[in-house]
């Protein structure tokens, strides 16, 4: 509710001296019972020490004469109802600016202070598992993750909107609303067949940042599988982490050259990071014959590209049989020749 505040002294006197000589009028007392209020707010409204609340000057002004009603109404100003919590703060600002600044800086640490003691909480509360390792995979392949100011934390995958779609929707979505709380929002790009998965989460960032240790948000030519799940324990979920990096950078070319009776399969991974590529060869060669190759730029701003291929039908149910794929996109060519 609004209060009510005369322009000057002189039109709060003429206001209530005309109360004062309506008909009706007794005593200040019965004014102030018809009110509510007590004789010293009754005195410090009539003073202009009080401003008046809005439904009791309109009380007021119903003792006075119609006609006289609306020369008041045009001299009054009205003010919300903290307005005057607002003007001493104000005047306490101009005052004591220096300490105002001190005690928003301890109040600013203080509240970075119990988000990180959330946030590594929540940390902490993290186990690795298959379905997660799966999704730090398909990020390694196609994601990217970037802050601004430390402010805003954002987690992008790219993807194709005619073929990654179910895999983004039924695979990956739902381990990350699951284990981080957030929402992925899939948009799909106009004028191409590319999709977008976008979602802020911080708490999604900085687990990123200290399993993957990024470093930049350049990933691409540092990236590399954790020292921790090349331990033995830890295998299964290294076989689900470079299932999610295959799924999303790696892919399946079937060979449908004469030589071949049927379509000859073949499992391919493109990298541009050579640290992951040595990881990726020293693991998969354990148990599979493969196939690398390095691609050489003419350009010198442009990096080196490190191939392998694993190919043949026996590979290729072993692989399905210990890695395995959960994109939609390679499981469709791998039933055509199962």
């Amino acid at each position: 509710m609004e209060r009510i505040i005369f322009k000057n002294n002189k039109i709060c006197s003429e206001f209530f001296s005309k109360i004062r000589k309506t008909p009706n009028f007794k005593n200040w007392k019965v004014i102030e019972k018809i009110l509510n209020i007590s004789k010293s707010n009754f005195e410090c409204y009539r003073n202009m020490k009080y401003t008046i609340p809005e439904d009791k000057f309109y009380l007021l002004i119903k003792m006075i004469k119609p006609n006289k009603r609306e020369y008041f109404i045009n001299n009054i100003a009205k003010r919300n109802k903290n307005w005057g919590c607002v003007l001493g703060g104000q005047k306490a600002y101009q005052i004591n600016k220096e300490y105002f600044k001190i005690g928003r800086k301890k109040g600013a640490e203080n509240s970075r202070r119990k988000r990180i003691k959330v946030l590594d909480k929540n940390l902490s509360e993290i186990t690795l598992s298959k379905e997660l390792c799966e999704v730090v995979g398909a990020f390694m392949g196609d994601g990217h993750a970037y802050n601004i100011k430390k402010r805003h934390y954002r987690i992008q995958f790219s993807g194709d909107k005619r073929l990654d779609l179910d895999y983004y929707n039924n695979r990956i979505n739902p381990v990350i609303q699951t284990i981080f709380h957030s929402n992925p929002k899939i948009k799909k790009i106009d004028n191409c067949n590319s999709l977008r998965v976008d979602f802020n989460s911080k708490f999604f960032y900085v687990f990123l940042k200290n399993f993957l240790n990024l470093t930049s948000s350049r990933k691409t030519y540092i990236i590399r599988i954790p020292k921790v799940l090349f331990e033995e324990q830890n295998e299964k979920y290294l076989l689900r982490m470079v299932r999610g990096l295959f799924d999303t950078d790696g892919g399946i070319y079937l060979d449908k050259r004469i030589i071949y009776k049927t379509p000859y399969p073949r499992i391919i991974f493109h990298t541009i990071s050579k640290k992951l590529h040595k990881q990726l060869m020293e693991y998969l060669s354990k148990h599979f014959k493969i196939y690398s190759y390095q691609r050489k730029y003419k350009n010198p701003n442009n990096k080196d590209s490190y191939s392998i291929e694993i190919y043949g039908q026996k590979q290729l149910k072993k692989w399905m049989s210990l890695i395995g794929f959960s994109n939609p996109r390679h499981l469709s060519k791998i039933a055509t020749v199962a």
